[in-house]
């Protein structure tokens, strides 16, 4: 197994790349049953775009991270802290490459990222029906918070559920 280093990404052009390649190799996978195909090809060439990557990666208050093997993106992880809500920050994405997943990369990532926006509470949004997406925020301390909404996606209606992660004392462990 090649050696997996998480380390902090700065917005680069060769970064917009790779998280855009994990991207559109993790998210036919991980919404196959829950989403129709066209939603997912639409919302990737929306939101993969480099530009739409470079304005997120530039976000106020946001971290965004990679997990590389052998020098290849295999995973990527976005986190914001909420600039009108001090005390809250949202966690945006995680996605870990198919042949990486069940490898502890996501929770090497997801913790790499919990640690510097330990003082706030993390929300994560997931697709209703995503077990497999609840189950891993569950075994990193994320509990369900209120009920179900509507979103739209790609102009698609898809259910939505919260989960919220409370904040960590400073060298506590993350998950």
């Amino acid at each position: 197994m090649a050696d997996v280093n998480v380390r902090a990404a700065e917005a680069s052009p060769a970064d917009l790349a790779a998280v855009a390649r994990v991207a559109h190799r993790t998210w036919p996978d991980a919404y196959r049953d829950l989403l129709p195909a066209a939603v997912v090809e639409a919302h990737l060439a929306a939101a993969y775009r480099p530009e739409a990557l470079a304005d997120r990666m530039r976000l106020a208050g946001g971290l965004f991270l990679l997990a590389e093997a052998d020098g290849q993106c295999v995973a990527f992880c976005q986190a914001q802290r909420r600039p009108a809500a001090p005390g809250e920050a949202d966690l945006w994405a995680i996605y870990v490459l198919p042949q990486w997943q069940g490898r502890g990369v996501g929770g090497r990532l997801l913790r790499a990222v919990l640690a510097p926006l330990a003082d706030c509470r993390m929300h994560v949004a997931l697709a209703a029906g995503n077990e497999r997406a609840a189950r891993f925020y569950a075994s990193h301390g994320f509990v369900p918070e209120g009920g179900g909404y509507r979103a739209l996606l790609a102009g698609h209606p898809v259910e939505m559920r919260s989960m919220v992660r409370a904040p960590q004392a400073r060298g506590a462990d993350t998950g």
